[in-house]
C-alpha cells in the first residue's frame, strides 16, 4: 500500500480497514463460513471502530500493527510533503498566481499566513518542511499555490486526527 500511495504521490489517502457491508456477495460468504461478526459494524464512518466485522485469516493484531504502520508511515512529514510537492510539480497550471479579485486575493493570502503560522511558529517542526514546498512550487509550478496550500492544510487537520488517536493506536498495538 505505501509503495503504491508513493508512486502515485496521492497526498490525502483514506486508509481504512475493510468491512463486509450488509446485503454484499462478501457479507453472504463470510456468514456462511461462519466468520462474520455482524455486533462489530459500526456504520459512524469511524474506521477505528468499524472494519474488519469478520474473523480474519491471518491474526487481527497483526493486521492492526500493519494497518498503523502504513498510515504512520504515509502521514510522516518528509514522506507527506514529497507527495505534496510532486503534485504541486505535476497540476496542469498556468506559470503565473492566479488570483480572481481583490476578495479572492485577501483570502488567499489570509489562508496562506494562517497555514504559514501553524506550520512555521505553532509547528516549528514543520517549518522546513513548509518552506521547502512552498518555494518548490513558486519555482517549479506558481499556478498550483494555491492548490498547494489547500494540501498542506490538510496534514494539519489529519495529524491533529492522528494525535487525537494515539491512545487508541497504544490499544491497537497491545
Amino acid at each position: 500500500m505505501i509503495e503504491c500511495i508513493e508512486a502515485t504521490g496521492i497526498p490525502v489517502c483514506m486508509v481504512v480497514l475493510m468491512t463486509a457491508l450488509p446485503n454484499t456477495q462478501l457479507t453472504r460468504r463470510l456468514e456462511k463460513e461462519g466468520r462474520l461478526t455482524p455486533a462489530l459494524l459500526d456504520t459512524t464512518g469511524d474506521p477505528l471502530n468499524g472494519g474488519l466485522n469478520f474473523v480474519t485469516l491471518r491474526p487481527r493484531r497483526e493486521i492492526l500493527r500493519d494497518y498503523k504502520a502504513v498510515l504512520q508511515n504515509i502521514y510522516q512529514p518528509d514522506a507527506f510533503f514529497a507527495r505534496i510537492k510532486f503534485v504541486g510539480r505535476t497540476l496542469d497550471c498556468p506559470k503565473h498566481l492566479i488570483m480572481s479579485s481583490f476578495k479572492g486575493f485577501l483570502q488567499d493570502w489570509t489562508i496562506f499566513f494562517r497555514v504559514m503560522w501553524r506550520m512555521s511558529v505553532k509547528r516549528p517542526e514543520l517549518r522546513r518542511h513548509f518552506w521547502r514546498t512552498i518555494f518548490d512550487c513558486v519555482r517549479h509550478n506558481p499556478g498550483a499555490f494555491k492548490s498547494v496550500i489547500t494540501l498542506m492544510t490538510f496534514y494539519l487537520h489529519l495529524t491533529g486526527f492522528m494525535s487525537s488517536r494515539a491512545k487508541a493506536w497504544a490499544v491497537i498495538s497491545g
